[in-house]
């Protein structure tokens, strides 16, 4: 359950606008790396359609950024006895991972 229905959605592994001569391997899909969020599950389809036409699908593929970036946002989150928060990391691949001992 999120209250606010915002979602940090980021990419990997793909050259993206303003970099496309080297392979980014962790963006935010909403172009702001400060602010990843994106509203609902249908925010997150429709500017994925939308990124997939301006960003170019490379290799190599490393985890390892995007896993300590959604590392560092759960570990800025205060938890407490009565307020518990948790967070879910969704990896979407073609199957190849580069850096599977640094993941």
């Amino acid at each position: 359950y999120d209250s606010d229905k915002m979602l940090p959605t980021l990419g990997f592994g793909a050259k993206i606008p303003g970099t496309l001569d080297q392979v980014s391997f962790c963006f935010a899909l909403s172009g702001d790396y400060f602010d990843p969020e994106l509203a609902g599950i249908e925010g997150v389809i429709d500017t994925y359609k939308e990124a997939v036409e301006k960003m170019q699908f490379s290799g190599p593929t490393y985890f390892n950024q995007i896993i300590r970036y959604a590392n560092d946002m759960a570990e800025d989150v205060e938890n407490s006895r009565n307020s518990q928060k948790y967070f879910i990391q969704l990896i979407l691949t073609d199957g190849k991972i580069d850096d599977l001992d640094l993941a």
